[in-house]
């Protein structure tokens, strides 16, 4: 009895059989699962690594675009500031000239100049400013054209040297301000002050209409993190941190709400 018992207890070997099968099909299918798993995973991976490539791409095109636009409209500003029109205002106050006799005539010449960059255009474009205005060195104004004639906020001091230039945001946040601080004689003269037109930065900005499509949207800030928007620019928040991120161009992504991820 006890003998019948212990064979009873015993699986037949073709149950045995079936079971490694079942084992051993399992496994095969978990490992097929993985590897599909695993390679969607790799296709992810190599598409987002394409598609952030992509918009590092426009995002330094973009950026050398609107380099090339700043840097020309320094270039004209120094044109400005080596004048004979601005040598003669400031050569013609030291000799101790005052604006009831005479220097104030010295200003006229200096307004047609200024008038000429905001009224001219180039290659079909509208000028690149809508307004320019010559300091003195206390911050008053000497001339200007374009308007209103509103004064930029007082700025590092003019001792950083003769042509120092920044690019600041103005009161309203519509318009980048190129601001090019003056020198005469080895001595702080006074500051260059010109709003650039927004239509200009636009056509800096969004020029290569294919590669602007690769990305949803872009935003310039200044150096405080202060964003440039222009009258018609749409409305919306920041990821949280965005302006803290060094300005070297690398592509990111909101990675959570208000957490950008690079």
């Amino acid at each position: 009895m006890a003998r019948g018992d212990r064979h009873a207890a015993v699986p037949p070997r073709g149950l045995l059989q079936r079971g490694g099968a079942v084992l051993a099909a399992g496994a095969i299918l978990f490992a097929l699962v993985a590897a599909l798993v695993w390679s969607n995973y790799r296709s992810a991976s190599e598409v987002r690594s394409q598609v952030l490539a992509q918009h590092r791409q426009a995002f330094h095109l973009h950026a050398v675009a609107l380099s090339h636009l700043l840097a020309s409209a320094e270039e004209q500003l120094a044109f400005v500031a080596g004048s004979s029109e601005v040598a003669a205002f400031y050569e013609s106050r030291d000799l101790g000239m005052s604006m009831a006799y005479g220097l104030g005539l010295s200003l006229i010449p200096i307004r047609q100049r200024l008038a000429r960059l905001v009224e001219g255009g180039d290659a079909g474009l509208p000028s690149r400013f809508t307004r320019v205005i010559l300091l003195d060195a206390d911050g008053q104004r000497l001339a200007w054209a374009g308007g209103p004639a509103e004064v930029p906020a007082p700025g590092p001091s003019l001792h950083r040297g003769d042509g120092a230039t920044q690019v600041r945001l103005s009161a309203d946040g519509q318009h980048l301000v190129v601001v090019r601080d003056h020198w005469f004689k080895g001595r702080p003269a006074g500051r260059l002050a010109a709003w650039l037109r927004p239509e200009r930065v636009e056509a800096a900005l969004m020029g290569d209409r294919h590669v602007v499509e690769s990305v949803s949207r872009l935003v310039v800030l200044d150096e405080a993190g202060q964003r440039y928007q222009p009258v018609g620019d749409r409305d919306g928040a920041l990821p949280e941190g965005l302006a803290a991120l060094p300005v070297d161009g690398p592509a990111l992504e909101a990675s959570g709400p208000g957490v950008p991820s690079r």
